[in-house]
């Protein structure tokens, strides 16, 4: 690129405001930076003097995005293919899938007539559509929706148990703009402070449900409380993927399950994800037969007699297996490689095989509890058809240890909160190098264990919980509705852009 390029400056500033736009979301938190990164991206690409410099900017800011804000995949490739030259190509692949995120945001905004009032429903329509496609886009890309800007604001957050993460998405999405439109004198300005002062009052409505929200249940009594053990086993991902991992992920996690297990006095304890590996029935009840006889949950990496292998959780109670579940949501390119059922040969080029994904969500039912697991990814989904009167809380066992001390395990754990805002249960999450803890029903943090050390963490977990309205609604409905609002809006950009 060449300095005297009298449109470098958009280049400069594309970099600039994707970095802020990283530096909005967990570990960093600073909202500000998000909404002026969403305007400035926008205003970069209403900008661009053609289609190929549009091109140039959206590839540009993945690249951005990607190396400041998914930088720990390099560490996940290098474990996989033992080399770190292959890692950052792999985040550079990364970077194009999510330019198909960014493209979707580019065109209509690049397209569209900025002067005419059309202009703030094709910015918030846009942005909207592209948090919905990372729930679906090749398995699902669910990070950095507009949503988690708020989280360090829990009143706020408090009204995705009525309308969900992509729900308060639009809201943001529609108050960031309106704040841009505000300053388009092309505009008129009854539109402009009418369409600003609307989202300002609904963000203040939102404020107000959220503290009443946590007013109420900071006075709900608890329904009943349980002892749990969670079990952060801190084994690093060179270790289990040496040769004889089983063995000696087995020799580290079963004395430390029964460590001062006699003082603690736990109703349950919690393992993370892939605690062990089931090669054989007669195998895995002889490691069972060495834990303590109290109810155990732990990740399983589990073979069938037709070899699949699966990601599962197992209810173990009297050391014996009551009910397993095997993880549905496989992680993209890590535990399935897209497209390989129908080009099998991809497999064999990359040297990957893939797990098999599970079929149903089940409930694990031990004494008077009720759970829903998830394993590791799944945990940044909404769940489907689960409410707080079908469980007491929900449970997500973790590895993690792919990422090593990175970013990625603030992150998932920030996103976590918002399953218990949503489903009106709190929930546990057991992690392997962390981070592991717990949540309440309103996204308030009980108990966080600090990542990278080996320990059992004790807890006595209160069970609070309420219905929400979101758990009652297929989120699915709620994207595929604003799926179709980017077709039409879409369709009005391309073939009648006199009117917009």
């Amino acid at each position: 690129m060449i300095i005297r390029n009298k449109h470098l400056y958009k280049y400069l500033l594309v970099c600039l405001f994707s970095f802020f736009y990283v530096l909005g979301f967990a570990p960093f938190n600073f909202f500000f930076l998000g909404v002026l990164a969403i305007v400035g991206i926008s205003f970069i690409f209403k900008r661009a003097s053609n289609k190929k410099e549009l091109v140039s900017l959206t590839l540009l800011s993945s690249l951005v995005i990607s190396i400041f804000g998914m930088y720990w995949l390099v560490y996940a490739a290098n474990y996989t293919f033992e080399s770190k030259f292959l890692g950052v190509l792999v985040l550079i692949g990364f970077s194009f899938l999510y330019s198909v995120f960014m493209f979707m945001v580019s065109i209509p905004i690049y397209l569209a007539n900025k002067n005419r009032k059309f202009y703030f429903f094709v910015l918030v329509i846009a942005w909207s559509a592209m948090d919905c496609f990372k729930f679906y886009f090749l398995g699902g890309f669910p990070w950095f929706l507009s949503a988690y800007l708020w989280s360090e604001t829990l009143p706020i957050i408090q009204i995705v148990s009525v309308i969900g993460v992509v729900g308060l998405s639009v809201f943001t999405y529609a108050l960031v703009f309106s704040l841009y439109v505000l300053f388009n004198g092309n505009i008129s300005k009854s539109f402009r402070f009418n369409t600003l002062f609307i989202f300002i009052i609904a963000f203040a409505g939102f404020y107000f449900y959220g503290q009443a929200r946590i007013n109420y249940l900071n006075i709900l009594p608890a329904e009943k409380t349980l002892k749990v053990r969670l079990v952060q086993t801190n084994i690093s991902q060179a270790t289990k993927l040496k040769s004889n991992t089983s063995e000696i992920i087995a020799d580290s996690v079963l004395p430390q399950i029964s460590l001062d297990i006699e003082k603690a006095n736990p109703q349950m304890i919690f393992l993370p994800e892939t605690s062990f590996i089931f090669f054989n029935e007669k195998y895995f009840n002889n490691k069972i037969t060495q834990t303590p006889n109290i109810p155990l949950v732990v990740g399983v990496l589990r073979l069938d007699v037709e070899n699949h292998a699966y990601n599962s959780v197992f209810n173990i109670q009297n050391r014996k297996v009551i009910d397993y579940y095997d993880k549905i949501r496989l992680v993209p390119f890590g535990e399935r490689i897209p497209f390989s059922d129908y080009f099998p040969s991809i497999l064999n080029f990359v040297g990957l095989e893939n797990l098999t994904a599970g079929e149903e969500v089940r409930i694990f039912t031990i004494g008077d509890y009720k759970l829903v697991p998830t394993v590791c990814f799944e945990g940044l989904f909404p769940l489907e058809n689960i409410t707080a009167n079908d469980v007491d809380f929900i449970l997500n066992t973790a590895n993690e240890a792919w990422f090593n001390q990175s970013i990625e395990l603030d992150q998932n754990w920030d996103i976590y909160k918002f399953r218990s805002i949503e489903t009106g249960v709190p929930s546990l999450k057991v992690a392997n190098t962390g981070i592991s803890g717990a949540y309440d029903l309103k996204g308030d943090i009980l108990f966080e264990v600090e990542p990278f050390i080996k320990i059992n963490a004790d807890m006595i977990f209160p069970i609070k919980k309420t219905t929400t309205v979101f758990s009652k609604i297929n989120y699915h409905n709620i994207n595929y509705g604003i799926f179709i609002l980017y077709v039409i809006m879409l369709s009005l950009v391309f073939l009648r852009k006199n009117i917009v």
